[in-house]
């Protein structure tokens, strides 16, 4: 027979075990004291007693019995999340997403809206009319003087 655990070294192969079969369905991996007992090779009565000192466990998990319980405790929570809630979940973390890059773009647009409060009041400080802000810009200049050729001298339009 194998050597039995003690101390902290249980504790550690404990936590190691627990955290492995938290992930696994309680109908593939049930976690109890005794199938605890029996993969770390140890008595059910050392798994009944309190932590090893050196580890700072809160006080309601001192036991190691109450740590295999919290595991089994949280393992089963976990089962409980069917398909239908998680794709739930999922559909929820999606529309939080994209309110929030609505925000975004809605904090951007007021953003957008006070510059150009901004640019108006200024034009008509300074004497403006704020409706010519708006109009399209006058065609380019040197379209009517004619274009230059490749060695930058003046082609004549006609």
């Amino acid at each position: 027979m194998a050597q039995q655990v003690r101390g902290a070294a249980l504790d550690r192969a404990l936590d190691k075990l627990l955290h492995r079969w938290e992930q696994a369905s309680p109908k593939e991996q049930p976690i109890t004291v005794k199938a605890v007992a029996t993969a770390l090779a140890a008595s059910r009565t050392s798994l009944y007693k309190a932590a090893a000192p050196d580890l700072h466990y809160p006080a309601a998990l001192c036991s190691r019995a109450a740590r295999i319980a919290a595991a089994a405790r949280r393992q089963a929570e976990r089962a409980e999340l069917s398909p239908t809630s998680t794709v739930d979940r999922l559909w929820r973390d999606r529309v939080r997403g994209l309110q929030a890059e609505r925000d975004a773009w809605r904090a951007k647009c007021e953003a957008l809206q006070l510059r150009i409060a901004g640019m108006e009041y200024h034009a008509e400080m300074a004497g403006w009319d704020a409706s010519r802000l708006w109009q399209p810009l006058p065609e380019n200049d040197r379209a009517a003087r004619g274009r230059t050729t490749a060695t930058g001298r003046l082609r004549q339009s006609r």
